[in-house]
């Protein structure tokens, strides 16, 4: 059964209520007799809610998810940015001093130091 076909049949069932339905579980639906037309309705107005919600769950949660993976990238970004800058200040000519292991190992590698 589609949705829309769901749709349908819920209208159907719900227009048998003579008078509009009590919400579903409160003290006046719980008052009604069993199999009171009203009570079927709003039985069904209340499962119409929740299939309509999920009929479209799907596509909510991956663009919900998808807005998250969002700016969690422009958070690591920004914070990327920030830490390589300071990375690059603290650490500034630290290649040009000869004497750190560091320096001497990669200017070895370099041919730059025999």
């Amino acid at each position: 059964m589609s949705a829309a076909e769901r749709a349908e049949w819920a209208r159907r069932l719900i227009a048998r209520a003579e008078f509009s339905a009590p919400t579903y579980g409160s003290a006046e639906w719980l008052a009604l007799p069993e199999g009171d037309a009203r009570k079927v309705a709003a039985v069904v107005v209340a499962a119409e809610s929740w299939a309509r919600d999920a009929d479209d769950l799907e596509v909510r949660l991956r663009l919900e998810c998808e807005a998250l993976s969002r700016a969690n990238k422009r958070a690591e970004d920004v914070e990327y940015t920030a830490n390589a800058a300071e990375h690059r200040e603290q650490w500034a000519g630290l290649d040009k001093l000869v004497t750190h292991p560091l320096a001497v190992a990669r200017r070895a590698a370099l041919g730059e130091v025999a």
